[in-house]
């Protein structure tokens, strides 16, 4: 099941599952992790390397993107989690297509 998925169930039940909230606080199975898969390059080496934007604080916004959703899962903010989801798949395809890290 998709980080999607997860969200929308999660919005259906009014919480997030153990399992849930387990997958998002691991490196390998959070919605970073799983973008980092989708196009098929290391968590690690997504945040610390390719998951940036020009800015100075570019580490900075991707520990933004990757903590903030967890915290989104982990407190039930389901709206939060879907936007930073969406910020965190957007950045995925840009880096798949090729963009600049």
């Amino acid at each position: 099941m998709s980080w999607r998925e997860r969200i929308q169930a999660a919005r259906e039940r009014g919480e997030f599952t153990y399992e849930d909230r387990m997958r998002a606080v691991s490196c390998s199975t959070c919605a970073v992790g799983e973008a980092a898969r989708d196009i098929g390059i290391d968590h690690n080496a997504f945040v610390a390397v390719r998951f940036v934007t020009d800015s100075p604080n570019a580490l900075s916004i991707a520990r933004h993107l990757s903590v903030g959703f967890t915290m989104a899962v982990i407190n039930r903010r389901f709206d939060e989690a879907e936007r930073l989801l969406d910020e965190i798949e957007d950045r995925a395809l840009a880096i798949k297509r090729g963009a600049t890290p």
